[in-house]
């Protein structure tokens, strides 16, 4: 998620954090962490979802008040269980 830039505004100088909150199909919560900015006005971070939580859609929600107002996004991912392939070869 990035912020709005001013025109008289190099890098970004808040002091608001990034709230992200990972949920499994049944609006569990899975993750919750909140991230700085960096100065570019950028934030990253990683989670694993933990073993034995359901499979299918989860919904990824991040959220920030700045400058009088909410700024919010979301994203959908799937995870699917990993099942190896299984194939036969047969020589001639």
């Amino acid at each position: 998620m990035c912020l709005p830039k001013t025109s008289q505004q190099q890098n970004y100088g808040g002091k608001s954090k990034l709230k992200i909150t990972a949920r499994d199909q049944n609006w569990q919560e899975v993750f919750t962490k909140t991230l700085p900015f960096t100065g570019l006005g950028s934030a990253a971070g990683a989670f694993i979802v933990p073993p034995g939580r359901l499979l299918g859609q989860y919904t990824i929600t991040a959220g920030i008040a700045e400058y009088g107002r909410n700024f919010s996004g979301q994203v959908n991912f799937r995870a699917e269980e990993y099942k190896r392939p299984e194939f036969e070869l047969k020589l001639a």
